[in-house]
């Protein structure tokens, strides 16, 4: 197999993967209380101890998969999956701030403010959380580069 059906294949079987584990997880926890959302719902005892081994089927199936066209193994790192929490976080606060929310309506100057504020201090806990999990890291580094391209 040539590199570039190799590259969609891995492509196509890593988000499966991601998909059953993502399965298993809510398996494992089928309740969830959030504050923008919650998950709910219960699972057939019968349903989720017919279900378990038919996913772990399809995971050896993947890596048999995997070794048959010699696939690699994408490693990331932990460090990588929280950087791209926080930048979806910085992203997604941004987008809702009062000057980027109002294309889709109309803001009343007070809404406004408060929206402000309270995206601030997301933003500036944002920047702490940054801190807590970086202290020397290169994600400091790009808070720098934000600043710079914000001049």
């Amino acid at each position: 197999m040539d590199e570039d059906l190799q590259r969609a294949l891995h492509g196509g079987l890593y988000v499966v993967e991601k998909s059953l584990r993502a399965l298993m997880d809510v398996l494992d926890r089928p309740q969830m209380r959030g504050i923008t959302y919650s998950v709910e719902g219960t699972i057939n005892p019968r349903s989720d101890a017919a279900a378990r081994p038919e996913i772990d089927a399809m995971l050896k199936e993947l890596e048999l998969l995997k070794k048959l066209f010699r696939l690699p193994t994408e490693v990331q790192s932990t460090e990588r999956s929280i950087h791209s929490c926080l930048s979806e976080v910085w992203v997604t606060l941004n987008e809702c701030k009062p000057e980027r929310i109002q294309g889709y309506g109309k803001l009343n100057k007070s809404d406004s403010r408060h929206l402000d504020e309270h995206i601030d201090a997301l933003l500036l806990m944002l920047t702490r959380l940054e801190g807590a999990l970086y202290d020397d890291s290169e994600l400091r580094r790009e808070s720098n580069i934000r600043r710079k391209l914000k001049t």
